[in-house]
């Protein structure tokens, strides 16, 4: 185990965040949420990236101080052995480089965002210092990844060299917490703020308010998300006479499944009523132009957009499945779906449009749930008591 550390209460604490990603996504929306929360706590933090972008652009906004190592991540879609032999020697490189900026910065815990990467952990393993780690996915239901050196031994080496674990969501946890030592998993929910809108964002042009209904999607085009059942719903519902619409926001990862999509949308005569908009900077404005979010997941690891909407006051409609369970409780702030099943979507989608008041019943409800559970201070406060533990303080 890593020793940890007692550190005088005056004093204060240092953080090193180490994150899997340089770009804009769930996760790294999380980190900044909990480096603001943490920043109003006293704590001092510091972040290490594997290259340059959105992230380190906002993070020097916000003076949080930054570099940039050239790790990778130690998961893949390939059992290619050449590829992962060429991650493992890279990133035992990069670790040392990793290890040497920690202690330069002097930081007392080490921080790893997401399972995707090790070099946090090996670095803590190097610098025998607290490390926690931070899970925001499934890796191998959700995205297809797999590790470099196995589940197994993977997952082993994260338990032996990390002092505490945070998962997302209780459906993660509940994934991993064979794996991990008693006591050290525990769930904790992000914060999620509701995004600033410019005035070019608010601004979005789409078609006339006089459909019937408008449906979104905020997904990357990948194959776990699921967007086939929102399409084929459609379909249905304007076979019934019921002008429907619906909005795919996000890029195409998997462009065998992007293809696919598009296909189905021709091959059922849907173009006037599905669009395809691609990457969003700030999906907000769609979310604020819906009359219901949807989410199609196959294993959602949390469901941030679902969050969204319900602080924007949509309904939400999502699958039986995974975190979604745990955000949505169906005909009290959403309505949910057997994943698979377009029939029962259509007919959650249409109930909707038959019945604004149910609308606006689930839409208020889940304003009012999602404000006091997705907090600031929840989150600063759950992540803090961690810290605590692996500092003893």
């Amino acid at each position: 185990m890593p020793t940890s550390i007692v550190r005088k209460k005056d004093n204060m604490l240092k953080v090193c965040f180490i994150s899997h990603s340089f770009a804009k996504g769930g996760a790294e929306l999380a980190l900044l949420e909990l480096i603001s929360a943490l920043q109003t706590r006293g704590v001092k933090c510091h972040v290490i990236l594997p290259w340059w972008g959105f992230l380190n652009r906002t993070l020097s906004n916000q003076r949080v101080p930054c570099a940039v190592v050239p790790y990778l991540w130690w998961m893949g879609k390939t059992r290619s052995v050449l590829p992962r032999i060429g991650r493992t020697i890279l990133n035992l490189a990069m670790s040392i480089f990793v290890a040497a900026r920690i202690r330069r910065w002097r930081c007392d815990i080490i921080y790893t965002n997401t399972i995707t990467v090790c070099v946090g952990a090996t670095a803590a393993m190097l610098l025998r210092r607290p490390h926690v780690l931070h899970i925001h996915e499934f890796g191998r239901a959700d995205q297809g990844l797999i590790f470099d050196f196995g589940e197994n031994l993977s997952l082993r080496f994260m338990n032996r060299f990390s002092s505490a674990v945070i998962a997302c969501s209780h459906a993660v946890a509940q994934t991993f917490q064979q794996r991990f030592d008693p006591g050290k998993l525990k769930t904790v929910y992000y914060s999620v703020k509701i995004p600033v809108t410019t005035s070019t964002e608010q601004s979005i042009a789409l078609t006339p308010n006089d459909v019937a209904i408008r449906c979104v999607v905020i997904a990357n085009l990948q194959k776990g998300k699921g967007q086939e059942d929102a399409i084929r719903a459609i379909a249905e519902l304007v076979n019934a006479k019921i002008y429907a619409e619906l909005l795919l926001i996000g890029r195409a990862t998997d462009s065998n499944y992007a293809k696919y999509l598009r296909r189905l949308t021709t091959d059922q005569n849907l173009e006037g009523y599905v669009k395809f908009i691609g990457y969003s900077e700030n999906p907000f404005p769609f979310i604020q132009r819906a009359d219901v979010v949807v989410s199609c997941s196959r294993n959602e690891a949390f469901g941030r957009a679902a969050i969204e909407a319900m602080r924007a006051s949509k309904p939400v409609i999502g699958t039986r499945s995974a975190a979604t369970l745990e955000l949505i409780r169906d005909g009290w702030n959403g309505l949910l779906y057997t994943p698979g099943n377009y029939a029962e979507l259509k007919e959650k989608i249409q109930r909707l449009c038959e019945r604004p008041d149910l609308a606006r019943h689930l839409g208020k409800n889940g304003q009012q749930w999602a404000a006091k559970q997705f907090t600031d201070q929840k989150y600063g406060e759950e992540v803090m008591k961690v810290l605590r533990g692996v500092t003893k303080q």
